[in-house]
């Protein structure tokens, strides 16, 4: 007796827990209206030939088929078309399913399946975190409903409420004469009551929970919010408890990615001052000039939902910008560029333009900061909307004497989106920050540390080509106590496959250049040709004594690096 109870227990709750209600995003109440249906009025029509639902002139086997489903309970006269076909959705109760079921002579009932929200509505962080972001759902309850009395109780995870935005909590049916009022409410639940003068709450009556905001304070990454249920009768007994669901997303409001990276090639025999064209290995294509380089952004609104209205967008890239702030600096070298020096160069003295939106987005300010390592831009976003690509292209002089020398350096950008709010209170969205690429060299570059060099020092330099290619040597140099800047020669030799001696090449174009003949040197070394190729050998030997000094080899087959 005892193990036929406890197995009567035991299916009992499991048939509960079968049974229990569930929580959507949303559930959307059906109604079967004639638009369901092909609604052409002829006779062989679902309808009939009056287009109207329960005509008498209506054709149950018709009306199933165009709902797409079997007709149920047949044998009933159904066909012809002297039918009747009514509405059978329960208004304020799930219906799980359609269908078309006969019913009677010649009459059928058709059910339009409710709609189930299924994906949780994506919201911004941002506007969670300073505006009302509210958070619904829908309740489909268990089979066996709630009684006057009952209380249901409701848990948030994921974020938490804003109970100062939230001062009247709704729990509403569909169902005629149902009366659920609000008994509390904290920053992770929300409690109800089913009233005195209500009707009971049918099984599978649908409840919609609104009238609760959210609170993200805090938050920064993309987090689910999730949201739990169940009932307690006036026993204390719970009931109907609910799997958690996520019924909202709270994201970043935007997310950028480089889809055209920065790929200049510095071209080192134009003295470092000219980017190469390189066509068609180039990811802006074979379109992109001489001296340009082209970085795309595209820019994603990852909130479907509740969002803050976008007014300026700032981008800020980071890497080196001395040459920037040389051809922008018209006014006075001894002073950094002005804002104005530097968009007066990218919106109007290139020749192409800096920035140019997908839609209608513009630029309207530039900075540089202090250590030319900082470019930030301004644009507006038009029509209140950030356009989905932003192109953006870095233009040089190219070779002259006045040009600057461009400089290796790896690149990232920084999006972030303002509202239209004064500071201190406005909104900023952080779209994040990305690799955007770099400009590179096309060739060689070795650097050797120290060479002493006077009349009684000789310096022994070797150059190894273990390639095909032919390309230019050029050279630049830094003397100590006299400068801590790279000074640049030139072009001062070329190189081929093989061993060469450019000892006299070098320390010639070096001490013309300098007017000294004695000291301790710095050499940079560049090939172009690639750098798998070259390795450079570097000694000197004081000619009253006997050892060497080995300085060391560079490059690729070398012991340095």
């Amino acid at each position: 007796m005892f193990k036929k109870t406890l197995l009567a227990l035991t299916v009992a709750s499991l048939s509960c827990a079968a049974n229990a209600g569930t929580i959507y995003p949303a559930v959307t109440d059906s109604v079967i209206t004639a638009a369901d249906f092909t609604v052409t009025p002829a006779a062989a029509e679902a309808l009939g030939a009056d287009g109207a639902l329960a005509g008498g002139d209506d054709n149950c086997d018709v009306a199933a088929t165009d709902l797409s489903v079997t007709l149920g309970n047949t044998g009933n006269g159904e066909g012809g078309n002297n039918d009747a076909v009514s509405n059978a959705n329960q208004t304020g109760i799930f219906d799980s399913a359609t269908s078309v079921t006969m019913d009677g002579a010649g009459t059928c009932d058709a059910i339009q399946a409710d709609v189930i929200t299924t994906a949780p509505i994506s919201s911004s962080i941002e506007a969670a975190q300073n505006t009302l972001v509210p958070v619904t759902a829908s309740l489909v309850a268990g089979i066996g409903g709630y009684d006057v009395g009952d209380t249901l109780t409701f848990n948030l995870t994921g974020a938490t409420i804003d109970t100062a935005n939230s001062p009247a909590p709704t729990l509403t049916s569909n169902e005629a004469g149902i009366v659920i009022n609000v008994l509390d409410i904290t920053t992770t639940t929300v409690r109800f009551t089913v009233d005195a003068t209500s009707n009971k709450v049918s099984g599978l009556g649908i409840l919609n929970l609104g009238g609760v905001n959210l609170d993200a304070t805090g938050l920064s990454t993309s987090t689910e919010v999730s949201l739990s249920s169940f009932a307690t009768n006036t026993s204390g007994t719970q009931f109907d408890v609910t799997a958690a669901a996520v019924v909202a997303d709270l994201v970043p409001q935007y997310s950028t990615e480089v889809t055209t990276a920065m790929d200049g090639v510095i071209d080192v025999s134009l003295d470092r001052q000219s980017l190469e064209d390189v066509g068609a290995t180039d990811t802006a294509g074979t379109g992109e000039a001489v001296d340009n380089d082209t970085l795309v952004l595209t820019t994603t609104l990852d909130a479907t939902g509740t969002t803050v209205t976008p007014s300026t967008i700032t981008f800020t890239f980071g890497g080196d910008f001395t040459w920037l702030e040389t051809v922008a600096n018209t006014s006075d070298d001894s002073v950094a560029a002005t804002d104005a020096e530097v968009l007066l160069y990218l919106d109007t003295t290139q020749t192409a333009a800096f920035l140019t939106g997908g839609t209608d987005d513009a630029m309207t300010a530039a900075s540089l900061n202090e250590d030319m390592d900082e470019l930030t831009i301004t644009a507006s976003a038009g029509s209140n909307v950030v356009d989905g690509t932003h192109t953006f292209i870095f233009e040089v002089p190219g070779q002259a004497d006045t040009s600057p020398v461009l400089v290796e350096s790896d690149y990232t950008v920084n999006m972030t989106v303002n509202d239209a709010t004064a500071s201190p209170n406005t909104i900023t969205m952080n779209a994040g920050t990305v690799d955007a690429g770099a400009w590179t060299l096309n060739g060689s570059v070795v650097t050797i540390p120290y060479m002493p060099f006077d009349d009684n020092t000789a310096v022994i330099l070797r150059h190894t080509n273990t390639g095909v290619q032919t390309g230019d040597v050029s050279v630049r140099y830094m003397l100590e106590g006299v400068s801590s800047d790279w000074v640049s020669v030139g072009v001062v030799t070329s190189s081929s496959r093989g061993v060469q001696n450019i000892r006299d090449a070098v320390m010639n174009a070096i001490t013309a250049d300098a007017g000294v003949d004695s000291g301790k040197v710095a050499i940079e070394i560049t090939t172009n040709v690639p750098s798998a190729d070259v390795t450079v050998y570097a000694a000197y030997k004081v000619r009253d004594e006997q050892d060497r000094g080995f300085v060391g080899t560079f490059g690729q087959h070398g012991s340095a690096q």
